[in-house]
């Protein structure tokens, strides 16, 4: 499994951590403010939520690329064996089926834990910055 880290990858993660960040800026009426510490409160809680959610969801990928949902993704399918398209898909042991995930490769994001960091770095920024007022 190659394990390139990918600038572009961090680029559109990023437009997607800014555009939730903005969500909970207005959400937060962030442009109505003129007190400087409650600017900066809301920043911080923003910066936090948007890089806990993204560091959250690259652990969970994380989590995945080391087999954690195996069993579970074994299971729905074996379950769904009735169906035509899903049965011709489906390995016949749970053995099978892990040896053919482990010889694909698996892959996470640690794109998506770099910008997750990045955004919870400014967050607490923002929180010193406002502990600080």
């Amino acid at each position: 499994m190659k394990k390139n880290f990918n600038l572009s990858y961090c680029l559109g993660y990023a437009a997607v951590g800014i555009v939730l960040f903005f969500v909970c800026a207005y959400q937060n009426r962030l442009f109505d403010q003129t007190d400087a510490r409650e600017i900066f409160r809301i920043l911080s809680d923003c910066f936090v939520i948007t890089g806990v959610l993204a560091a959250g969801v690259a652990g969970v990928s994380w989590a995945g690329a080391q087999g954690t949902f195996d069993m579970l993704h074994y299971g729905v399918k074996s379950v769904l064996f009735f169906i035509p398209r899903v049965r011709a898909s489906t390995e016949k042991t749970f053995y099978d089926y892990r040896k053919k995930r482990e010889d694909r490769g698996r892959r996470w994001l640690p794109e998506l834990l770099v910008v997750g960091l990045v955004f919870l770095l400014l967050g607490g920024v923002c929180f010193a910055v406002f502990s600080f007022l």
